[in-house]
This record gives C-alpha cells, structure tokens and sequence, in this order.
C-alpha cells in the first residue's frame, strides 16, 4: 500500500486557521478564527462589509495577496488579516521582502579565510568575520604578529613564523601539539603530523581527529573541495608526508617540511631538544 500523505500536514490554511480534511485525505477546507477579518478556502482572503441601499450587508472577498507567489526561492508568504499585505519569511540562503536577494554568507562560502566563520549582519545585507585568534582583518587575511596571552600552553614559547606566515609554540620537551597542549608521555597519533593542508589534529585514543580549514576535508583533510584537480598537488594528495606542504610548478613537485622532518617527501625524522609545532 502506497505512504499516504495527510492532506493537513503541509498546513495550508493562513491566519491561524484550522484544516479539516475531508473526502478521503483528498481534499481540505479551513476554519478560520472568529476573531479575525478573514475567510476563504485558506483563511487567506481579507473581508470586508459594505451596505447597499436596501440596508442589506453584503459580503465582499479580497484577493489574497499570496495568490500570485510573491517570495521567490521557496519563500513562505503569509498574510497581514487587516492591511491585506503579504510578508515573506525567507531561507537563510535569502533575504528581502521577497527573498530575492542571495546571503553572501551562504553563496560566497570561502568569504573568510583561514576558518574563519562569515557571520550574517542587518538582516543579511552584511556580514563580518569570526577570525581564530591567529588571524584578523577584514576576512582574517592578515595574521597576527603579537602572541595573544596565554596562546601557547604549558609554558610553551611563542613566536610568529614569518616563513608559515604565522603564529607557532616552541613546546618544552614533556609537551607537543599546536599550542603544546599534548602531555609527550600520553599515546599521541598527532606526532606524524597526519592532516594535510594545515588541518589541526586532535588524539582520539590510539587514532586521531582532523579538523580541516576550507576549501579541505577528508580523514585527513586531504580532499579540496568544489575543484578540480589542476596541479600535481591536487592529483597526487598526500605524496608529502607528515604534515608538510606540497607546491608545484605544473611539472615538478616540491614538499616544504615542517621542523623535525626531512626528506624529499619529508618522510624522515630528526631529533630536537624543542618540539615545534608548526600549523
């Protein structure tokens, strides 16, 4: 037997009018408020009273407003039961009065940069960035060069990178992770630097979490997303190892380690008083 879907369900009377359905789920009536000047199949119609010269009132029906689907982009139109207007209730994606326009939050994902969170202002007609505390600016494009208070933990040393173009901890030796917020005795999967593309890794037991900055993500934020494969780095993801970055020329790859590897892949170890974990 086919799902039958209750006719009701898609609540399809305005101005808080109750459905009934009727005929067998196949059709619907409402039952509009008492209190309100409204009526028609959907409670949608203003009415109003006028009199004619034998005294007799007679009731006259409006157009609903909505009859013509003025919001656009799956808006909802509701009516106003006494200016007989309608008023759009828009998506997030949209905005306004008849979500016509696009949230540049929602169609221009990347907007911020460095995972930094676009958040939606003056009803969607602006916005500003949330930046993490490494970056600011405008679309936190410019990274800070002042450690802020407390960045590193565990009395690690702050630092700006002006190779990485931003901030790093140099930990002391009992203690590892981008901000040396990771105890050396506790069992650490993050010591091979396993997410790629500046993705921050967090222990889980014996494995380890990704968190992956845009345009990435996968287990090991190796996937760039919405492209297209166009240079080596793209079609051959994950070739430099441990967290190191790859850049290419159209024909050569070359990988940029990170301190503490080597390698032409950055596939060895070396050793170091300090641990320095650079993201």
């Amino acid at each position: 037997m086919p799902f039958l879907t209750v006719i009701c369900n898609s609540n399809p009377c305005y101005n808080f009018g109750e459905c009934i359905s009727i005929n067998g789920n196949l059709d619907y009536y409402c039952i509009c408020p008492p209190n309100l000047p409204v009526g028609g199949k959907r409670c949608d119609q203003l009415i109003t009273e006028t009199t004619t010269t034998t005294m007799i009132p007679t009731t006259i029906y409006t157009p609903s407003p909505c009859a013509s689907n003025p919001c656009y982009n799956d808006g909802v139109c509701s009516v106003s039961p006494f200016t007989n207007t309608y008023v759009c209730s828009c998506s997030q994606a949209y905005y306004g009065k008849q979500c016509e326009s696009l949230n540049r939050c929602f169609y221009q994902s990347g907007v911020c940069q460095n995972g930094g969170t676009c958040v939606s202002l003056n009803g969607n007609t602006n916005y500003y960035c949330q930046c993490p505390q490494e970056y600011t600016g405008r679309t936190c494009d410019t990274a800070v060069t002042i450690c802020p208070v407390d960045y590193c933990k565990n009395n690690g040393q702050c630092s700006f990178d002006y190779t990485l173009n931003r901030l790093r901890c140099a930990c002391p030796g009992t203690f590892s992770g981008q901000y040396c917020q990771i105890p050396i005795g506790e069992a650490n999967a993050c010591a091979s630097f396993p997410c790629y593309n500046n993705g921050s890794c967090t222990p889980a037991g014996a494995s380890f979490l990704c968190t992956c900055k845009e345009p990435f993500s996968g287990n090991q934020c190796q996937i760039k997303n919405n492209t297209s494969p166009n240079t080596l780095c793209d079609v051959i993801p994950g070739i430099c190892k441990q967290g190191s970055t790859c850049i290419s020329n159209g024909t050569h790859i070359q990988c940029i380690c990170r301190p503490g590897t080597e390698g032409e892949f950055c596939e060895k170890t070396t050793t170091s008083k300090l641990n320095l974990d650079r993201y």
